[in-house]
């Protein structure tokens, strides 16, 4: 919002803004060597209380913009090692190195599906209302899905070192 307003009367706003909490129209009339009726009345007469309350609100929608697209990044960064963990699984499980317990593979489907859901929530997975067949389906599905990416990602690390 652009306001008509002389330097000054702007200059007084803009410290009486920057007070924070702190702010009070005393402290602006002894900066500006005025009385505090006259800041009142430039208060008054430029909407200083709109305007403040325009500013903190914007601010604060800045603020939840900032920690909604932190959370996010954790989220995606979170699902990424997730997802790293199921792949180092499958494979090992591919190669025959290791024996996995259901019960930690169940955890990291239950995990991945978690943060999944919690990345995109207009596209909920609960896993939670899956049976047990179900859930192992899932997990024998999830870990096929991971050998094939496994598979593609090994093709193509091995052209890269035939280049």
């Amino acid at each position: 919002m652009t306001i008509n307003q002389p330097d000054r009367h702007r200059q007084a706003f803009e410290l009486y803004r920057s007070l924070g909490t702190r702010r009070s129209y005393r402290k602006v009339a002894a900066h500006f060597d005025v009385s505090t009726s006259a800041v009142k009345l430039w208060a008054t007469k430029h909407n200083w209380q709109d305007r403040i309350r325009e500013h903190d609100a914007e601010n604060a929608r800045q603020t939840a913009d900032r920690v909604l697209q932190s959370n996010d990044d954790e989220i995606d960064r979170n699902l990424k090692i997730v997802r790293v963990a199921l792949m180092k699984v499958a494979r090992a499980i591919a190669e025959g190195r290791v024996k996995i317990q259901m019960g930690d593979l169940d955890r990291l489907v239950r995990l991945e599906g978690y943060l999944g859901e919690q990345r995109n929530l207009n596209h909920p997975t609960d896993l939670s209302n899956l049976s047990d067949d179900q859930l192992m389906e899932r997990a024998r599905d999830l870990v096929a899905s991971m050998s094939n990416e496994i598979a593609e990602f090994d093709a193509k690390k091995a052209a890269k070192r035939r280049v």
